[in-house]
């Protein structure tokens, strides 16, 4: 015969099994003196007051359990932390409002899903990986995926655990995408420092050395050209050629260390800078037009970044645009600088461009790493604007 199984618990029979469980009977009672059933009943009294005493602090204990309940699911909820639990096939099925606010999915929508589908294709896998080696190794796994949720890439770093003897795991959820390009811009900028430190570098051994010796062998062949020529020889013609052509060394040499020593910030070297740009090349008509209100840039790392932006701007007209004619404006007003160059040529196509783009990505990442904005613009018939602006 099974086993009958046990019934709700009411007032009524309640009594009933109280009524089988006492060892008191009624006949019991008729047998005691008045004094006796005035004792009874005062004790029965005071354990009913006890009896209540002790009801009411277990509800007042229930209520401040369900209060501290309800105080931990909003501590989860709105935890800076995004919190879900997943089963071993990845469905989940807890999520808090902080993973849902990440996810940038309402959380009716997300309990019952895989999560793997919203990670990057290319992320699944590792994710199921992740999530098996949780299971199996009992220790907590880390991993950083790629959202596929957002029009933005948005990086999450995963930190995953599951408890021993259970079946769904726990996985604490954060957006690390503003600290990952955080840590990449701090590399570039390193990078990019490295990169002008060995430019100075390189910009003073050519003025320091390769220049000076130039400029001395200039010296002395031109005093041989003198000689030869006070001796009529027809070997002055030769050397005072010869002579020329150091010369031209002994300038290009200046312009090139002086286009790769780094720009200041000061507004006169600054805008002496921009003027060097002028006699890039004889072929191309360059003009400068600077405001003649004062400005300051913030730092010698912006004014360096602005100046190779407008350098990379006039090396692409001349060589890659058929311009024949660059203008190069710099404006400024009170709280505001901004810097054009314009050409004539033939517009461009971003692909094309310097080597695939490389040199305009390199002009996009100097402005986003001083926090600027940098603009290409295409002409209505032809020439392109370069914009760079705070």
């Amino acid at each position: 015969m099974p086993p009958s199984e046990p019934q709700p618990t009411t007032p009524g029979n309640l009594r009933t099994r109280a009524e089988g469980l006492t060892k008191f009977t009624g006949d019991d009672i008729a047998k005691m003196s008045k004094q006796g059933i005035r004792k009874l009943v005062y004790e029965l009294q005071v354990h009913q007051t006890e009896l209540e005493v002790q009801n009411e602090e277990l509800l007042n204990a229930q209520a401040e359990l369900a209060h501290a309940r309800d105080r931990l699911a909003d501590l989860i909820d709105f935890a800076p932390v995004g919190f879900l639990t997943t089963l071993a096939d990845g469905k989940i099925r807890e999520v808090n409002m902080t993973a849902s606010k990440i996810l940038d999915i309402e959380r009716k929508k997300l309990s019952g899903n895989r999560f793997a589908v919203f990670l990057a294709l290319e992320d699944r896998t590792s994710f199921n990986q992740h999530l098996k080696a949780a299971f199996s190794t009992g220790e907590k796994q880390s991993g950083d995926f790629i959202l596929n949720t957002r029009e933005e890439p948005t990086i999450v770093r995963l930190e995953t655990v599951v408890l021993k003897g259970d079946n769904v795991c726990r996985i604490a959820l954060s957006d690390i995408t503003a600290e990952r390009q955080a840590r990449e811009l701090q590399l570039e900028q390193r990078s990019h420092q490295a990169s002008e430190a060995e430019k100075a570098r390189i910009a003073e051994r050519l003025h320091d050395d390769l220049g000076s010796l130039l400029k001395g062998i200039d010296l002395h062949l031109t005093a041989m050209a003198n000689r030869l020529r006070q001796d009529e020889l027809e070997e002055a013609a030769n050397l005072e050629a010869i002579v020329g052509k150091v010369g031209e060394a002994v300038s290009l040499t200046k312009d090139l260390s002086f286009s790769l020593y780094p720009v200041g910030s000061d507004q006169a070297q600054f805008c002496e800078a921009l003027r060097s740009l002028e006699g890039l090349s004889p072929a191309v008509k360059c003009q400068i037009s600077i405001s003649e209100n004062a400005f300051q840039l913030p730092n010698d790392e912006t004014a360096n970044h602005l100046f190779r932006i407008a350098q990379e701007a006039v090396h692409n007209a001349i060589h890659h645009s058929g311009a024949d004619e660059v203008k190069i404006w710099l404006e400024a007003s009170d709280d505001r600088v901004a810097l054009s160059v314009c050409d004539n040529g033939s517009g461009f196509e971003r692909e094309k461009a310097n080597g695939g783009g490389l040199g305009l990505r390199i002009m996009e990442h100097r402005a986003r790493s001083i926090g600027w904005t940098l603009q290409f613009l295409n002409g209505a018939e032809a020439g392109t604007t370069v914009v760079c602006f705070k």
